[in-house]
């Protein structure tokens, strides 16, 4: 596995997803059962912005810094925020660390609730482990995460959100994808599946046809560009997630944010934000 996301911590692809995750994770919250997340392609706990990696790349600069200099937060982005600037000592115009999907999850649950982490490559693994095994709230694997995920399921809690956040460095992920979530579903079918992806060419009409045809009582997709997708030069612009079985009125909670990490990211007001059930 060569992907290392050291160069790309805290982009705006990294913020667009964890504001989701945050928002799915307080929307579980709200009813007193307990709930299982399951991170299929955790990796690092941790990111240091400072690092010689990111500051090669300098996309934390379009993502997370823009924001954290922000004052006036919709609501649906402020406890993502609350945990970066508390990760940072409140920082407001700069940032030390940015946190993996895996700390920011172990933020948001409560004593009833549980985190099963995954990661296959042997350092992130390594990382993790450091990070939870004092932790009772988390379990960790190290396996392939397709492998893994219908072996798991359901989670003793039955109510869960699975996030599927690889890397895309394999050409056939999307279809990787799609063959996993085949044998999830029937298995969990009221889990919460949030797949994101990167948005590397016009159309990816295939795998919207392919997330259709799921047996899921809603797909809602949320996506996100920075600039015209012509415009290539500054490598990834637009991204998505897409969401089955979204809670009620998720579409709701989540396009405000959107609307807003646009306006702050967009160049020239190019791009697009979109939330559609499709």
């Amino acid at each position: 596995m060569n992907y290392d996301h050291h160069y790309h911590a805290g982009n705006f692809a990294d913020v667009f997803k964890h504001v989701i995750l945050a928002n799915l994770i307080t929307t579980l919250a709200q009813k007193e059962k307990p709930f299982c997340v399951i991170d299929t392609h955790a990796g690092y706990n941790l990111y240091p912005i400072q690092s010689e990696e990111a500051h090669k790349s300098q996309e934390f600069k379009r993502g997370i810094l823009p924001l954290i200099q922000q004052s006036k937060i919709p609501s649906a982005i402020q406890a993502y925020l609350t945990i970066i600037r508390n990760l940072n000592r409140n920082a407001s115009d700069t940032i030390q660390y940015y946190p993996g999907s895996s700390y920011l999850t172990s933020t948001l649950l409560r004593s009833q609730d549980q985190l099963i982490a995954n990661d296959s490559h042997q350092p992130a693994y390594e990382a993790l482990h450091k990070a939870f095994r004092n932790n009772s709230q988390v379990t960790l694997h190290q396996r392939d995460a397709y492998e893994l995920l219908p072996a798991i399921l359901p989670p003793k809690e039955k109510r869960g959100l699975i996030l599927i956040d690889p890397p895309f460095e394999n050409p056939h992920e999307f279809q990787s994808i799609i063959q996993t979530l085949k044998k999830a579903l029937p298995r969990f079918p009221t889990g919460i599946y949030a797949i994101w992806y990167p948005v590397k060419e016009a159309s990816i009409t295939s795998f919207y046809h392919a997330i259709k045809a799921l047996p899921v009582k809603n797909s809602l997709c949320c996506e996100i560009a920075t600039t015209n997708l012509q415009h290539n030069l500054l490598g990834l612009t637009a991204c998505g997630m897409v969401i089955l079985n979204a809670p009620w009125q998720f579409e709701k909670t989540i396009e405000p944010a959107l609307k807003y990490l646009w306006t702050i990211w967009s160049l020239n007001q190019e791009g697009h934000y979109s939330v559609k059930y499709i």
